[in-house]
């Protein structure tokens, strides 16, 4: 057990009764420390006393803390290396993976690039070495220019502001490529920068393009509308003039604002059922006064969610000549029966 009075360091036996050893300063040398041993000859012949040695410690002490010390910076040096090590390691994987990635990685700092992985050389045609250190807006479709630089701008601010969106970009022939970029802030050499990971979408968007073209000038009615929430996500022209509402006034409401109760049942059924066994549906129904030939097809987005296409087609003046068609047998005195050209069946007949 360690004891300290008066500048005294004791070493004491566990029932504090003897005083084994003690080290000690002197007044004139405060510098230099001693160590006091006391040896017990009480019970021995010839000495029957108490032996005092004198031990200077104070070199012993030094060598100690500065080996203590040299251990303590070894071990810090071995420390700095390994992590070095690791770093180092890091690197290259991360180099590798950068080099090897599927999608265009790139670094902006100060508004140009500071680096680019083979796939965006890629993609703008051109190699690494003509593409560092030079704007990165060279490289954005004119119309897009600026809202990536002021989302460029706000990351590097700390704004908030999107992660994910869609450009276009512009390779060494003009030509232009959809993107979706996801950009984020970090430091590079003690400085802000972004790093972004872009994804090329061009022929996604080219099919979208083509769908939406087909049927905004298809004169069959068509919409598309989140599966449970029921909310519009999609008309054509020839819905919006169905309806008489303009196609921005329609997206993004509920179906149910624009059907009748009854007519809104019936049709969540038909679309549930579709959904169910993932299965076109087809079917008539009449609302309004009008007549309609409806087309429900289910669609599993990539999240697994669903979306449902309607398509329809009005078909009122079809019915209308049905029903008038059938009056006129239905009325008439001479029995006429209908029959069917291919299994020579009788469909109807008339009461004569």
């Amino acid at each position: 057990m360690m004891q300290k009075k008066n500048n005294i360091q004791r070493i004491v036996s566990e029932d504090k009764t003897s005083v084994l050893s003690c080290i000690v300063q002197l007044k004139n040398q405060p510098l230099q420390k001693w160590k006091i041993i006391a040896h017990n000859f009480l019970n021995r012949h010839p000495i029957k006393g108490i032996l005092l040695s004198l031990i200077n410690i104070t070199d012993i002490e030094r060598a100690s803390q500065k080996n203590q010390q040299d251990r303590k910076v070894e071990t810090e040096k071995e420390k700095v290396l390994h992590l070095e090590s690791m770093l180092e390691q890091q690197k290259e994987q991360y180099q590798l993976l950068i080099k090897h990635a599927n999608e265009a990685i790139c670094v902006a700092q100060d508004g140009v690039l500071k680096l680019a992985n083979p796939k965006l050389c890629e993609m703008i045609g051109d190699t690494e070495e003509n593409i560092l250190f030079t704007p990165f807006v060279n490289y954005i479709h004119p119309e897009d220019r600026e809202i990536v630089t002021k989302r460029y701008n706000e990351r590097l601010e700390g704004k908030p502001t999107p992660e994910e969106y869609i450009f276009r970009t512009l390779d060494t022939s003009g030509n232009a490529h959809w993107v979706q970029i996801h950009a984020a802030r970090f430091i590079w050499d003690h400085k802000p920068a972004t790093v972004n990971f872009l994804s090329e979408i061009t022929e996604k968007i080219f099919t979208q393009q083509k769908f939406e073209k087909l049927f905004d000038t298809s004169p069959l009615i068509a919409v598309e509308i989140d599966a449970e929430t029921l909310v519009i996500t999609y008309v054509n022209k020839a819905f919006a003039e169905s309806m008489g509402i303009l196609a921005e006034e329609l997206i993004g409401k509920k179906v149910k604002e624009f059907l009748s109760e009854k007519v809104f049942k019936e049709r969540l059924r038909v679309a549930k059922t579709a959904i169910k066994e993932k299965q076109i549906i087809k079917y008539s129904d009449k609302r309004n006064g009008r007549y309609f030939y409806n087309i429900f097809v289910p669609l599993k987005l990539p999240d697994g969610r669903y979306h449902l296409f309607i398509i329809a087609q009005e078909i009122t003046d079809i019915r209308l000549a049905e029903q008038k068609y059938h009056r006129l047998i239905d009325s008439s005195p001479d029995a006429i029966a209908e029959v069917d050209g291919e299994t020579e069946k009788i469909v109807t007949v008339n009461p004569a």
